[in-house]
Parts: C-alpha cells; structure tokens; sequence
C-alpha cells in the first residue's frame, strides 16, 4: 500500500483533538525513538477484533510538545480515532465525546460522554523507549456507570517492533491486551478529513394506506397437485466464466415458470448461503404429498417449460450490470437471459431474439447503465417492490431471488445507496421516491459499493423495508404454496419457573435470518435459543415459515425482526408512517403467535462502534402500539437502549458472539460482563451470529460455571420484566458517532 494511503484522514469526529506536552528539567531534550513514526499493527500476531488493525504515532515538534494518535480500523469505512494530552508529572483531562472503548468492541460497555478523562503520563526510561500512560474514566454498563483504569504501555523492544500492552481494569477484573507493532516508512502527517455532504433525496409521495390493505396472506387451504412439477439441482459455482450463465438462465426461466403456478423447483448447494432448500424440498413432498420430476440440464428445462417463454435476451459476459437489466427485461417480455455461449440453445427452441445486450453498455458507468435500463423500462414495472441485485463482487453473481423479480416484473438495479457515491445515489433516491408508499427492497446491496446499513437508510426514509438477500432461493414457487387446512402457528410456552435473584441469567438469540443460521444443525434444540424472520414472510412465504415452526423444538422460539414488518430502521422512518407499519407487523405478528420484536437501527454508523440506541419516543411508540409482547431486543452488536413498561422489557445486547474469537474468550468475555454488572439478577442477551453452531454455543454455556444460567426466551423475558436490574438509559444524542455519512 503507498505511503501516502498509510496517512490516514483525521475525521471530523475524531474522540480527542490535542496536543502533548512535557517539560524536560535538565539538558537538550532527549528524542524518543518512537517519534515521528507510523506505526502499523502486525496483523499475522495481532487479532484486532471490528477495526482488523490498528496505527499510532507519536509526532514532536520540539522538545515540551508531542501528539499521540492512534487510529483502529483505518482500513475500514468507520475507524476510530484518537488523540490524547498527556503531561509529564502532573494529570491532563480530556472531555469524552465519543463512546468507543476499542480494545474489545463486542462488549456492552461504553464511555459515558460528557464525562472526563485523565491521565497520567510518565517515560519509561531515560531514552524514552518506553511510555507510560494511566487513563482514568467512567463507563457506562447495562446496570449503569462504573470507574475503570486503563495503563498504556508502551515500548520499543527494537527498532523496528514495538509493543502496545493495554490493561484493562475494572472493579477487581483486569484484562490485558497486547499489539505488535512494525514502522512504515515516511513521516507522520495527519491530512484534514474529507469532505462530506448529502445529496438532497426527492421528496416522498403522500401516504396511500391502501397500499398495506393489498397486502393480504393466503387463505389455508388443502394442497391439491394440479399440475406436473420438476426440480433442479444447483451446484456452488457462481463465476462469471464458469456456472453462473447457465444458472442465471434457470433462475430467469424458474420465475417464468412460476408465474401462475408452482412448476419448478431448485435446491441449492451445500455451500449456498440459504441452507434448508433441500430440507423445504423434502417437507413439501411428506406433507403435501408433492410429486417432482428431476431435470438435469437447462436445455430440458426449456423445452419443458417453453410454453412460458415468449424470446430472449443476450447479456453481455464483459459488463456485470448487462445481466441486471436483462433480468428488467425477462420479467417484462417472459423472456430467458442469456449469454452468447448459450444462442444456440435457444435458437434450436425456436425463440425469437427480443434484445441483444452485447456492446451497448461497453464502456459505461452504472449510473449511464441503470438510467438507460430506467428511460426503457421503469414505467412498466412493479412499483411496490424492486430488486437489489448487489451481493458478491465481480466475477462472482448470486442471483438466487431473480426468479421473484422475474415473476412479479420487477425492476433490477444496482446502484451504490451511499451518499458521497453522489450520481449512483441520486438515480437510486429517485426510483425509490417514486415507488408506491412502503416500498419493499428485494435483494441486497452491493459487497463493492456500499454498506448494508445505507441500503436501509434509503428505503427506510421512505416508508419502506427491506426483504434480503439476493441469494434468497425460490420465492417465487414458495409464494404459491398455501398453509396446510388446519395449520396453526404456535411458539412453545415454557414452564414456571422460579427467579434467583443470585444468578446471571443468560438469553442467546440467533440472527441474520433462520435460514443463513443453525436452524438445519442437527444439535439444534438441545439448548435454549431465539430465532428470528420477518413477518412480511406471513404474506410472501406463508409455507415457509409453516416449515420453521413445524420442526420446531420447545427450547426454540421464533420473534418478529427487524424493527416492524421486514428489515426498517426507525429513526429513519417519516412520523406518518411509523404507526402503519408498527400497526401491519402486529397485524401479521398475532396470526404467527410471535410476541416479541427485534429491533435495530444502524441509521447512525456501524452495526458496532455506531450508534444504536434508539430515543425515548421510539421505544414509547413501541410499547404503546405493541402493549402485550414479551419484550423487545434491540441493537446487532452491544447497545445501551434499557427500560421497561408494564412488566414488559426493552433490552439490548450485551455481548456479540464474533464466529472469529476463540472460545476461551468468548467466556472470558461473558465472565468479564458479570464481574462488572454486580447486580442480580443479572440480564444478559447476546446475539449469536448465524455461523456459530448451537453446539459451539453449549460448550461455551457449560464453560461458565456456576451462577450462569441459560433460560428460554419467554421465561427470560419474563424474569427481565419483573426484576428489571438494568439501568433505564436512552439515546442521549452523543452516545455515538457523530456525522458520518450515511
């Protein structure tokens, strides 16, 4: 990486901004080798959880003023940043306005802002190869504020490796870390933060409620197979130049085929992000008593299914976005996508060539793409729903929910939701804007453009949510199946149970959808866990969700996410709006036998060093539309949002299980969280990401000891209402970062 990289921005919402002095009592000050250095983590030693790596330097320009910096995460899109004055030989105070402790990110403690820091500063030796910092500040946990210590170390042990021991302290635990460090070349110089600005969005239409009362779910009904069915089988190779055509195309034909009514089938690979397309399969066939004929290539399927298809198009393998828009243009004209290797395939079909990519987009921008696709085709799609097909980058595509865009005539887009991405952002504003009131997102954005929290942000200002991934499989087929007759949604209800009030108890609740989790883990149900979908999937993927609760155990609980009736953030959501949408995922919540929320906002910077908490008035409007829920969860990783209501609890998370940290940690890490929050009952959820196994997580519970309890969610939830030990707390408008652009 050029030099000129390694000299990080300085953004504008850097935690200190400072100088450092010292006062030298004898002689010519004596220069520390460490200056005028930067100094990069080692990542192959060091494991730098959230921020990967971490920079410092200590910058002199004289002999009585210093700067240290020290920057984590300077590779990623929201580093932080850090500068403190230190004074030889007597304490330096600094204000605390962000609320970042770095060291360990996945834990729910936090600065408390508006506080203020001091330290205590001292040179290690008389060449000044090592540095001595005690910090001295005041931190914020679920049960309230506690001092903490932390003592810098410092020390070049050779010219070219210094070594950053951080001890952590708090009440009587002390938890070290170390970083390894190893000089760039080239001076220190802090360049001004970027600019940024926030292009000015177009303006909402007004709300049309009428648009939730289309949104109706599927009367139960007996299945009777009416019509021959078929299945494919997918394979895990996505590459441009390898399966993806002929997958692109089967996907394409299989929302054609699906139009009207269910015909084909596909199930995915082992190593598909989606992993209970085989088990759905085979649900269906032993309750439903479907039969299906195995097709094996692509040219039986259209032979099979030719009656469905009107042409086709021809995408262009030299330009990603051809196929995006081809997939506009399937939908529109029932046509297949194809590439030029596969001409003759359709051409010995007798299929018409209704359009011909090749070459039209050589050249150009996606916003010259997407704004031409939009002159030709935006008028004649869907306007309730679009699709994102973002995900994978180049050359790898992962079209799985094409085949319910093809269906419904959505229009496919890829476009960058984020902000300073000025032309991209402003095409993609648009068509939102436009869409009709609540508009759905399909898919996913872009793993090259943006982030996952700026695709929410742009539907959410407008009303809408998001029903993810672009790898989702099937939709259009599940969509047609109906509920069984006399099926009924049902979540198991938990003994009573009796609280101690010496016990931490402990809630694990999986996320990021059931189907990217360990739902289809064969260990599954041996121990206590919550899971979540969306409840729009009531009205999408009815037969879906009757395959979630139907395998379910009774240490299993399913809860509605994410924030209201899919994927939204509700400090984003305009006034008028929110009560419609809280109002409809209670309406599809009720028939579910779901009675608890999940709710995040990463409207505010990352899913974990931004900020989640959410205001007094949002948590109020949610307990005053939801009143008989068990309980909300908020946040992704660690937040501060904790009240209750009538016995009724809003929480947040108090650790994140990271897939990457080593087990003994992950205990060290939940053992830590109790030694600190000295009240008990001690409430603690943690969020399990979807690539932990529950019996990863079991070994972990028993690793606790004693005075560890794993509960059900809805006796947790319970016991939270009733002994609510945590300290009520809000978003308190600098709990977070501050602006980033979003």
């Amino acid at each position: 990486m050029p030099v000129a990289a390694q000299r990080r921005q300085i953004s504008a919402w850097c935690c200190f901004a400072v100088s450092v002095l010292w006062v030298c009592s004898c002689g010519a000050a004596v220069v520390s080798p460490i200056e005028n250095s930067i100094w990069l983590s080692d990542s192959a030693i060091t494991n730098i959880p959230i921020y990967g790596n971490m920079d410092m330097a200590l910058v002199c320009d004289s002999d009585v003023s210093c700067l240290w910096w020290i920057n984590w995460g300077y590779s990623t899109d929201l580093p932080y940043n850090c500068t403190a004055q230190l004074l030889f030989g007597v304490p330096s105070y600094k204000p605390v306005d962000n609320r970042v402790i770095p060291y360990n990110a996945w834990l729910s403690f936090e600065m408390k802002v508006n506080t203020t820091t001091t330290f205590y500063s001292s040179w290690g030796d008389v060449q000044r190869r090592s540095l001595l910092v005690e910090e001295q500040s005041t931190m914020r946990s679920s049960q309230g504020t506690v001092p903490f210590h932390v003592l810098h170390n410092i020390t070049l042990i050779s010219e070219t490796t210094l070594v950053y021991n951080v001890t952590f302290s708090v009440r009587d635990t002390v938890t070290p870390y170390t970083y390894v460090l190893h000089p760039l070349p080239g001076e220190f110089v802090p360049n001004p933060a970027p600019p940024t600005s926030t292009p000015t969005m177009p303006p909402r239409k007004p709300v049309d409620l009428s648009v939730l009362d289309k949104m109706v779910p599927r009367k139960p009904e007996k299945f009777v197979q009416t019509n021959a069915m078929y299945w494919m089988q997918m394979v895990d190779d996505w590459y441009w130049y390898s399966a993806l055509p002929d997958q692109a195309f089967t996907i394409g034909l299989q929302g054609l085929a699906n139009r009207n009514i269910p015909q084909l089938y596909l199930v995915y690979g082992p190593n598909y992000d989606f992993k209970y397309t085989q088990e759905l399969f085979s649900y269906y066939q032993k309750t439903r008593n479907m039969t299906f004929t195995f097709i094996e290539t692509s040219k039986e399927a259209l032979d099979i299914f030719i009656d469905s298809v009107k042409g086709y198009v021809i995408w262009d393998l030299n330009v990603r976005n051809s196929l995006t828009v081809a997939y506009t243009f399937a939908g529109l004209y029932d046509a297949v996508v194809v590439s030029e290797d596969m001409i003759p395939m359709v051409q010995n079909a007798d299929l018409p060539l209704l359009l011909d990519l090749r070459g039209v987009f050589t050249g150009k921008s996606d916003v010259e793409i997407f704004q031409w696709a939009y002159d030709q085709y935006w008028a004649q799609t869907n306007k309730q729903h679009i699709v994102w097909l973002g995900g994978d980058c180049y050359p790898s595509v992962k079209p799985g929910v094409a085949d319910w865009g093809v269906k419904n005539k959505m229009f496919f887009v890829d476009l960058s939701c984020r902000t300073t991405d000025t032309d991209e952002f402003t095409l993609a504003s648009q068509m939102v804007s436009e869409m009709d009131s609540f508009p759905i997102g399909w898919g996913w954005h872009d793993y090259c453009k943006d982030m996952e929290r700026e695709y929410v942000n742009l539907f959410s200002s407008y009303g809408g949510w998001i029903h993810g991934l672009n790898t989702l499989p099937d939709t259009s087929f599940i969509n047609l199946i109906p509920l069984l007759n006399d099926w009924t949604f049902k979540n198991p209800v938990s003994d009573p149970f009796v609280f101690d009030k010496n016990m931490v108890y402990i809630v694990q609740k999986q996320t990021d959808g059931m189907g990217l989790g360990a739902w289809t883990d064969p260990t599954r149900g041996q121990i206590p866990c919550a899971w979540e979908t969306q409840p729009d999937d009531y009205i999408y993927s009815p037969s879906l969700l009757e395959f979630w609760y139907a395998n379910m155990t009774n240490n299993d609980y399913i809860m509605a996410s994410l924030s209201g009736p899919g994927y939204m953030y509700p400090k984003k959501i305009p006034a008028d709006d929110f009560h419609p949408l809280l109002n409809i995922a209670l309406e599809w919540m009720e028939p579910l036998d779901m009675h608890a929320m999940s709710v995040m906002d990463s409207s505010e910077g990352s899913t974990v060093t931004g900020n989640l908490d959410l205001p007094k008035e949002i948590v109020d409007e949610y307990f005053s539309w939801m009143p008989n829920l068990l309980g909300f969860v908020n946040g992704y990783a660690a937040a501060y949002t904790f009240a209750v209501n009538d016995s009724i609890p809003f929480l947040s998370y108090e650790y994140y299980v990271d897939p990457d940290t080593p087990d003994d940690q992950v205990v060290a890490d939940i053992q830590l969280l109790a030694s600190v929050n000295v009240i008990r009952p001690y409430w603690m959820v943690i969020h399990v990401r979807e690539f932990s196994s529950i019996s990863r997580m079991e070994q972990i519970f028993d690793a606790l000891g004693d005075g560890f309890q794993l509960l059900p969610f809805d006796t947790f939830m319970e016991g939270a209402g009733a002994y609510p030990t945590y300290e009520t707390h809000y978003m308190d408008g600098l709990n977070g970062v501050s602006p980033f652009p979003v």
